[in-house]
């Protein structure tokens, strides 16, 4: 009788080691499962701001490109109204030389023919 209880203690005693086994085991793939999961939200977040960079950076040289594209057509456009401007001063010029010739000259050579028989 005695040696069944210390068989059946001994036994009892194996079985609660073998769960406190298991518990531990249990525990150690618990702690493996959430740092793989850490690992993995982690690599997830970093992926996810390298494509946010990725996107801002994009849209900074996409923003960059239009604003030199339209520096670049500002000027060309100013440049023309130089150009028109430029022109239009010419012709008022060659209008004012026009009247000047039709209206003045004529005066000054009369003059100048008068003083001569006067």
């Amino acid at each position: 009788e005695a040696e069944r209880k210390a068989a059946e203690a001994a036994a009892l005693e194996a079985k609660k080691k073998a769960q406190e086994g298991t518990a531990l085991a249990a525990e150690l793939q618990k702690q493996k499962a959430v740092e793989a999961a850490t690992k993995l939200a982690e690599s997830r977040r970093k992926s996810q701001l390298q494509e946010e960079a990725q996107r801002l950076a994009q849209l900074d040289a996409q923003r960059d490109a239009e604003e030199e594209a339209k520096r670049r057509a500002d000027e060309e456009a100013n440049e023309a109204l130089r150009v028109i401007l430029k022109e239009e001063r010419k012709k008022e010029k060659r209008e004012a030389n026009k009247t000047f010739i039709r209206k003045a000259l004529p005066i000054i050579i009369g003059k100048a023919f008068l003083r001569q028989f006067m």
